[in-house]
């Protein structure tokens, strides 16, 4: 059970979900060249510090987090797209889905959106997907 097997589990399934196509995909640190026109989403893995939940070399940890899919937009073709998008998301991540990579389960717990607003030349939605997992020490 690793942090890595844990945001495997999230970006598998979001490609599973098929929101976008792979090359309107980006993540941080593997594909940062991000278009200025479009329709484009870029995903981020923000987990918040562990929480022991067993004490030991052989316990476990509470990993909660939020997994932030940022969905950008043309500007001025209005909301209707990008909403319609974001509702498809947050059907698909409902509260208490799990997803699994190797031998790390993770629970969604809920996904909502901040208001939409203005990035560089792109109207953006980010949707936010809260996530638990457990993972072992050892």
């Amino acid at each position: 059970m690793s942090m890595v097997e844990l945001e495997t589990a999230l970006n598998q399934a979001f490609s599973d979900g098929a929101f976008c196509a792979a090359e309107d995909w980006f993540v941080p640190n593997f594909s940062d060249d991000t278009p200025n026109d479009g329709v484009w989403v870029q995903t981020f893995f923000l987990p918040a510090q562990p929480e022991p939940t067993g004490l030991g070399r052989q316990g476990t940890d509470t990993v909660t987090g939020i997994y932030q899919i940022d969905l950008n937009y043309p500007l001025n073709q209005g909301r209707f797209n990008i909403v319609a998008k974001y509702e498809a998301i947050r059907a698909y991540f409902w509260a208490g889905r799990k997803f699994t990579s190797g031998s790390t389960s993770v629970a969604i717990r809920s996904a909502g959106s901040s208001p939409g607003n203005r990035v560089n030349q792109n109207y953006r939605i980010s949707v936010s997907v809260a996530f638990e997992a457990r993972l072992s020490r050892s």
